[in-house]
């Protein structure tokens, strides 16, 4: 059977909490009321900046940073599209509103209808005057229903 390989931190694991870790596990148990066992509080701090140097660590720092590059890359990108996006839009809107303001401008160039000349015919009557419409009978106003219950109450 192979012999496991020695780890190069166990020694960590027969030393005993050092009085600044001592002070360090009450402070934390008096502020947030937890209880750390004192033999992790130990390796958590012997062993926190090997574990930082590492390369599994260091191999993951790599690659957030180079996620967070590509982010900020593409994030530029957005906002370039999103700002020639708005400028096509005004560019339109102006456009627009330009050929809005021509059609009034090329309606006034147009040379007037020729006036019709009138019929030389004197026999012709006069044609007869068209009535003017009758204008709508207006409804009839609404009550308003208190004043509607009142005057049928008044009635009875």
């Amino acid at each position: 059977m192979p012999k496991p390989a020695p780890n190069k931190y166990a020694y960590q694991l027969n030393k005993q909490p050092t009085d600044t870790i001592q002070r360090f596990i009450d402070w934390v148990e008096k502020e947030i009321g937890y209880e750390m066992d004192p033999m992790t509080a130990q390796l958590s701090s012997a062993l926190r900046i090997s574990f930082q140097k590492s390369e599994d660590n260091q191999s993951h720092l790599r690659q957030r940073r180079e996620d967070l590059a590509n982010n900020k890359v593409q994030a530029k990108a957005n906002r370039e599209n999103a700002k020639s996006a708005r400028e096509d839009l005004k560019a339109k809107r102006a456009a627009k509103a330009e050929a809005k303001a021509a059609k009034p401008a090329a309606k006034a160039q147009k040379p007037p209808a020729p006036e019709k000349a009138p019929a030389e015919d004197s026999t012709a009557s006069p044609a007869p005057k068209k009535a003017s419409p009758k204008k709508a009978a207006e409804p009839a106003k609404r009550v308003p229903k208190k004043k509607a219950a009142a005057a049928l109450a008044e009635e009875f």
